[in-house]
C-alpha cells in the first residue's frame, strides 16, 4: 500500500541541481519519492544517489518533451525535431494528437526503452508518470497502460487537481488537462491501476513554497494524496535551464527545497502520517 501522503519530486535525473535537491529533501526533509528521467543528462548521478537512499521510492518519468530520445531519432519521425530532440511544448504534442500523428507504434518502443534503462540500472520502479503529464492524451494513456502491465508497475499518477480559483487561472491548458485526466480515471479503474485519490501540484507548479505546502497539508483530504514538487539547487546547469525555457524563469526551485526541509512541514507531515 502507498502511504496516505506522498510528496514526489519530478525531473530527478534531468540535471545535477534536481538531483542534489532530491537527495537533500529526502535525507533532511519530507520527500518520499522521485520520478526519474531516463533520458536526463544527470541520469547516472541520480542512479548513484538512489543507491544511497534505500527508502526513496523511485519511479519513471516518461518523456516526450524537452530532451533527447533513447532511440535513434529516425525511429521517431513524428516525435522529434530536425535536430533529433523532442519537441518542447505540450501544445505540440496536442497538435500531433489532433492530426492523428501521435501513434503508439513510435511511443511504446521509446517509453519501453526508458523504463528498461531504469530497470537495467538496478531500480525497480515504484510508479509511472510523465513529463508535463502527457500520458493523459488518449493514445499515450493506451501506451502507458500497456507498459504498466508489461513491467508490473502498480501505480500511475492521475493529474486531476480539485477545481479551485487558482487552478482556473492557469487557463484553457489546465482545463484541458483536467478533462483528459477525468477520462483517464475511468481507464485506470477498469485496469485496476492504483492512483492517489487527490493530486496537487499543477496550479502551484514551481511555486510550492512553505506556505502553500502547509495549506495543502492542513486542508482535509480523502484517503490518499500525491503532492508534486520541483525542487532544485541553483547550479550552473539550472541557471542555463532558466535561460533555455521560459517556464523555468519563474520556478522557485530553491524555495521549494527550503519548504521540503522546513521544520514546520516536517512536523506537520509527521502528525498527519501518525493519524
Amino acid at each position: 500500500m502507498r502511504p496516505r501522503i506522498t510528496i514526489n519530486a519530478d525531473d530527478f535525473g534531468w540535471l545535477d541541481g534536481q538531483n542534489l535537491a532530491v537527495e537533500k529533501a529526502h535525507s533532511e526533509g519530507v520527500l518520499d519519492s522521485a520520478s526519474l528521467l531516463a533520458n536526463g543528462d544527470a541520469f547516472i548521478q541520480a542512479v548513484e544517489m538512489s543507491a544511497r537512499l534505500p527508502n526513496l521510492h523511485v519511479g519513471v518519468h516518461l518523456s516526450l518533451n524537452e530532451g533527447k530520445p533513447i532511440l535513434e531519432p529516425e525511429q521517431l519521425p513524428n516525435l522529434v525535431r530536425q535536430d533529433g530532440q523532442f519537441m518542447d511544448t505540450v501544445s505540440e504534442i496536442a497538435s500531433l494528437w489532433l492530426r492523428g500523428k501521435l501513434v503508439t507504434t513510435e511511443v511504446i518502443p521509446e517509453w519501453r526503452q526508458q523504463i528498461q534503462r531504469v530497470i537495467d540500472h538496478g531500480i525497480s520502479p515504484s510508479h509511472i508518470d510523465s513529463h508535463k503529464h502527457v500520458h493523459v492524451f488518449p493514445p499515450l494513456l493506451k501506451a502507458l497502460l500497456e507498459l504498466a502491465e508489461e513491467f508490473n508497475i502498480p501505480y500511475v499518477r492521475l493529474p486531476q487537481e480539485p477545481v479551485t480559483f487558482s487552478a482556473f487561472r492557469r487557463g484553457p491548458a489546465w482545463l484541458g488537462l483536467w478533462a483528459l485526466a477525468g477520462r483517464a480515471r475511468k481507464h485506470l479503474d477498469s485496469e485496476g491501476i492504483r492512483y492517489a485519490a487527490r493530486f496537487i501540484g499543477i496550479a502551484a507548479s514551481g511555486a510550492m513554497t512553505t506556505r502553500r505546502l502547509s495549506d495543502y497539508l492542513e486542508a482535509p483530504f480523502p484517503h490518499t494524496i500525491e503532492i508534486m514538487v520541483h525542487p532544485a539547487v541553483e547550479t550552473p546547469d539550472i541557471i542555463k535551464l532558466r535561460q533555455e525555457y521560459k517556464w523555468a524563469k519563474h520556478y522557485q526551485f530553491e524555495e521549494e527545497l527550503e519548504a521540503l526541509c522546513s521544520k514546520k512541514i516536517i512536523a506537520l507531515k509527521a502528525r498527519l502520517a501518525a493519524r
